[in-house]
């Protein structure tokens, strides 16, 4: 309200508004609350699993396995370069790896005379 004058008084509000407004408010409440209630009891009641509580746990399995790696050591590239060696260890490593067993692999390599890893290598399968 907007007073025109600047000693007017604002009039009172009438006595029972407020608490008809009050208790609008608590009504609106109640029933949010009721809705809420009855949608939980929907969704908890048709979210249960019909098959809880049959069958057998599958045990935890409290042990992380090693990621397979090949069982020799590739020479050292800054001592010893020997890149078909290093090769050949590399796709062993990544063969256990995808396979994801750890078993002993063997390899060989069939490259041409003067490898210096510039040019393709074959690895047949063993």
């Amino acid at each position: 309200m907007i007073l025109e004058n600047p000693g007017e008084v604002a009039p009172e509000p009438r006595p029972g508004s407020r608490r008809r407004t009050s208790r609008k408010l608590w009504k609106a409440v109640i029933v949010a609350a009721v809705l809420c209630g009855g949608g939980w009891l929907i969704v908890d009641h048709t979210s249960q699993d019909p098959l809880a509580g049959q069958g057998q746990p599958v045990p935890v399995i409290t042990a992380t396995p090693t990621a397979p790696e090949p069982t020799w050591e590739p020479p050292n590239m800054y001592l010893d370069p020997q890149p078909d060696l290093e090769i050949r260890h590399e796709l062993e490593e990544w063969a256990l790896k995808s396979a994801g067993v750890a078993a002993p692999t063997k390899s060989h390599c069939d490259f041409p005379a003067g490898f210096s890893g510039g040019k393709a290598c074959g690895f047949p399968a063993p």
